[in-house]
């Protein structure tokens, strides 16, 4: 016999916040193109917001997209000592 005030098992999964994260990640990349600020601190913010992430895979994943996606951005270090 059931009981109307248990909770259900199959209530619909809460929202997370990854998918705003990696959306964060793309905006923060494409300013960085544009060159209105420093890129520097721009890294620093999406690094810090990527530390953010509770759960361990998907810290992971967004660290993996962050990398994948400023890689191209980010000066090498040959260019930096001449």
């Amino acid at each position: 016999m059931s009981n109307s005030t248990t909770s259900n098992c199959f209530s619909p999964p809460t929202p997370s916040l990854s998918h705003p994260r990696y959306l964060l990640v793309t905006v923060g990349t494409v300013y960085m193109k544009t060159k209105e600020a420093s890129r520097k601190d721009i890294l620093k913010d999406l690094v810090e917001m990527c530390r953010g992430v509770q759960a361990p895979l998907r810290g992971l994943f967004l660290r993996n997209y962050l990398l994948q996606s400023t890689r191209n951005q980010l000066p090498d270090i040959d260019n930096i000592e001449k």
